[in-house]
């Protein structure tokens, strides 16, 4: 059986992004009014998580993607070739007044970067000790609207997710993304609770610029 298990992979890895991604976005509210135009670039993956069988950055923008769509107040630009970030630049840098001219005529461009993903043991010498997922995830929302970029957000996400000893050695070659196995996992609901706090910053951030501006 294990021959099958890299096919049913890509199979429910495929089958996520339906799953993970129902929602669509709109440009306006029901008033008329224009909801801010956002561009989410790829996320970065700088963790040293290694063991799953599927990409930690696919997921996370899959799921903030949909969750961003569900609340219906941000209109984000779903063409991929768009929301490239030029290999060239670091969306974290110091420099950022090459943002404007790559993304406009956006408004607001959102940088994500997953620093941290590891297992960590409460008691490293224990080997039935429980563990915790800890998590980071860095944010960087840029405004182009202006003559100069501006920074509007720049915050480190930090979660730590209890793992209970039971189900620490669950096999995610078997029990993979996308699948109903895997929303029953405990990996699972770690990534929902800090992908709802980040979607969250998103949100308010960018809500609070848009008003703030005139001009």
């Amino acid at each position: 059986m294990n021959r099958f298990y890299p096919l049913l992979a890509i199979i429910f890895l495929f089958a996520s992004c339906t799953n993970d991604y129902s929602e669509e976005f709109t440009k306006y509210y029901e008033d008329g009014r224009a909801k801010p135009n956002v561009v989410i670039a790829p996320i970065m993956d700088t963790s040293s998580n290694t063991d799953l069988p599927w990409s930690l950055s696919e997921e996370f923008l899959q799921k903030i993607l949909s969750k961003v769509a569900v609340r219906s107040t941000l209109y984000v630009n779903k063409d991929e070739e768009i929301n490239q970030i030029p290999s060239s630049e670091n969306p974290f840098g110091s420099d950022i007044s090459w943002v404007k001219e790559e993304y406009a005529p956006h408004e607001f461009v959102v940088f994500l970067e997953i620093a941290q993903h590891e297992i960590v043991k409460q008691k490293p010498h224990k080997a039935s000790s429980p563990s915790n997922l800890q998590m980071a995830v860095r944010i960087r929302i840029i405004d182009i609207r202006g003559a100069a970029p501006k920074v509007v957000l720049q915050e480190l996400v930090k979660d730590s997710y209890y793992i209970n000893k039971n189900v620490l050695h669950t096999d995610y070659n078997e029990v993979i993304w996308g699948s109903d196995r895997y929303r029953r996992t405990p990996m699972h609901s770690a990534h929902e609770r800090i992908i709802k706090e980040i979607t969250a910053r998103l949100n308010d951030y960018i809500l609070l610029a848009k008003s703030r501006f005139h001009g």
